[in-house]
């Protein structure tokens, strides 16, 4: 559900809570910068009291009244009938989904904090998880959870994607106003944020624009198949973001290219 449809319809609309804080604060910027523009407003200080009304008494000092409260708290793990307590972030599995310290017992889906990966609560994973079980349990084949995180997108308007690394050696952004589709239909608000290792090799991708959960699958390819930023660059400038990145960058990206042919003579 986009947020800003509640508001789009005329109703005013107050946002309780620092935004997205799992992602990346450049890519959430554009989105917030929308937001705004469109009236809804962000409270993002820690909401500590209410009053009757309903009213939210924030930790500045501000209140904010309104007439319906929508609280999306979460879900807790219901784990009492098995005698074992849940970490902060679900039960701590292995990469196949076995809980730590126990042979016969899995997790999956919003309760499974697997081991390197951590946590990942969207419907697709839970999906993942299962057809994984399905085949560790049922068929008996080997499976593991693959270390990339997956896909992940916020259907905002404009949307949020990301895949696999946040951080690296190196970070590439492009905003979108610097792109030519993007200026030739308008939709100018936006970044996209390229994650590379120590040797180029893309290892994380993020966008935040119209239909963002569309164009990072060609990166999440990229990633999973570990392939080089070349590869995709290759398909041409106007084709792909990375293309348009790729010649303000490359002198810096073709430094540590020259010194690696230097050293070998």
């Amino acid at each position: 559900m986009r947020r800003s449809g509640t508001a789009g319809l005329g109703a005013r609309v107050t946002l309780v809570g620092r935004l997205l804080p799992r992602e990346a604060p450049a890519l959430v910027a554009p989105l917030r910068a929308a937001l705004r523009a469109r009236g809804i407003v962000l409270a993002e200080s820690r909401a500590i009291a209410a009053r009757p009304g309903p009213v939210l008494v924030l930790q500045d000092g501000s209140e904010h009244a309104g007439s319906h409260l929508l609280v999306a708290a979460g879900r807790a793990v219901p784990a009492g009938e098995l005698g074992i307590a849940p970490g902060p972030d679900g039960f701590a599995t292995d990469t196949g989904l076995r809980v730590l310290g126990q042979r016969n017992l899995y997790a999956a889906g919003d309760c499974a904090d697997p081991a390197g990966i951590g946590p990942q609560r969207f419907t697709h994973v839970a999906g993942a998880h299962a057809a994984l079980l399905i085949r560790r349990l049922v068929f008996r084949l080997p499976a593991r959870l693959d270390p990339i995180p997956p896909v992940r997108t916020v259907y905002t308007d404009p949307e949020l994607a990301q895949v696999g690394a946040t951080e690296g050696a190196r970070i590439l952004e492009h905003p979108m106003r610097e792109n030519d589709r993007a200026l030739a239909e308008g939709e100018t608000a936006g970044l996209a944020r390229l994650v590379l290792d120590a040797r180029g090799r893309l290892i994380g991708a993020g966008i935040t624009a119209p239909a963002a959960g569309e164009m990072i699958g060609l990166y999440a390819l990229a990633i999973h198949q570990r392939l080089p930023l070349a590869a995709i660059a290759g398909l041409g400038a106007r084709v792909t973001l990375v293309g348009r990145l790729l010649p303000r960058e490359a002198p810096a990206l073709v430094a540590p290219l020259r010194a690696a042919l230097r050293a070998r003579g």
